[in-house]
């Protein structure tokens, strides 16, 4: 298994949820990975807190519409060698 992981700051105080960073990961790895293998991809956030005011936000895919702007995208570019 070929480990890619990134680390993602403490935030101090309340969000503003119109403005929260958005934060790039490079996924090529497990893109190719998975096309040479005929598997799906799969990708998981994980956060090594315990506590629930860890002063971390993540917003995930199933955010209500007035959110969405800060929903994950993953974007693939397809390209020859």
């Amino acid at each position: 298994m070929h480990d890619r992981s990134g680390w993602v700051g403490v935030m101090s105080g309340l969000p503003d949820w119109n403005n929260l960073p958005k934060r790039k990961i490079d996924v090529t790895y497990g893109v190719v990975q998975a096309y040479n293998s005929g598997q799906p991809l799969r990708l998981a956030l994980y956060s090594a807190d315990s506590a629930y005011h860890s002063g971390k936000y993540f917003v995930s895919s199933r955010t209500g519409d007035w959110n969405a702007h800060n929903r994950p995208t993953l974007v693939v570019v397809l390209s020859r060698p």
